[in-house]
């Protein structure tokens, strides 16, 4: 073979394995530029949105079931008259009807909530609403409790002593907790369930008080000295720790 065909052969050898080489060290080619979408004309304003037909809420904590209601065995609907600013924060709740107790804890909760803004004619725009609340002992108490069992808090300086916390902001607070210890003699007799106790917390965030409302009495004690080893962190009020009360649950399950 002369030396000009060997030189043709290996050019021709070289083009056709340069792009194979070029396919295994690309395996995925680039894509393609993708082409911004066009900008509306200048000038033309967005699109207005629909007005709000209902009220939706965004956030909602239920509000607390007063001690002293549930000893005096209080319940029924209450309604709130709130005032929705623009954003869909409530600037104030007032008391419409209801029995004063629940209906006070029932505006402190809604001062807390949250709705969706409202639209009119395309603009948020603020609205009055009055909201009905049902207060039920059915369900507050845990299974095999009765409303009677909180009778001492009627009874009790504490109910009006303390400022009453929901159980769930507590919770929040809770920096030391300990488990209780499932006694064996539930076990064996297959008792599981919820005891209710009633706790005055105080300044510096210790358990100062702690009383059994109901529950399973095999479950009793030990909750009570469990729940007597919590620590929380102070509850304030105007920047000053407060002493509070609430309930707390203490669930049992096998």
């Amino acid at each position: 073979m002369s030396q000009t065909s060997a030189s043709k052969l290996f050019l021709v050898l070289l083009l056709s394995f340069v792009p194979s080489y070029a396919q295994e060290n690309n395996p995925t080619p680039p894509s393609p530029a993708v082409s911004p979408s066009p900008l509306p004309p200048p000038g033309k304003a967005a699109p207005t949105p629909p007005d709000s037909t209902h009220l939706e809420v965004l956030y909602a904590p239920k509000p607390y079931y007063p001690l002293e209601a549930a000893a005096k065995k209080l319940q029924g609907q209450v309604v709130i008259n709130l005032h929705i600013s623009e954003s869909g924060n409530v600037e104030s709740a007032e008391i419409v009807s209801g029995e004063p107790i629940l209906a006070q804890a029932a505006a402190d909760a809604m001062k807390e909530w949250r709705f969706k803004p409202f639209i009119k004619n395309g603009q948020t725009v603020k609205i009055s609403y009055r909201m009905p609340f049902d207060f039920s002992l059915k369900g507050y108490f845990p299974d095999g409790c009765a409303a009677a069992d909180a009778a001492f808090v009627a009874n009790s300086a504490n109910a009006a002593r303390y400022r009453q916390v929901p159980a769930g902001v507590l919770e929040g607070r809770l920096v030391h907790k300990v488990e209780p210890q499932y006694p064996m003699l539930a076990r064996m007799k297959h008792v599981q369930g919820t005891v209710l106790l009633y706790a005055v917390i105080g300044e510096d965030g210790r358990i100062h008080d702690l009383k059994t409302i109901c529950g399973p009495a095999e479950l009793v004690a030990a909750s009570l000295e469990a729940v007597r080893q919590w620590r929380y962190r102070p509850f304030e009020l105007d920047g000053s720790p407060v002493a509070v009360q609430t309930t707390i649950k203490v669930q049992f399950h096998m």
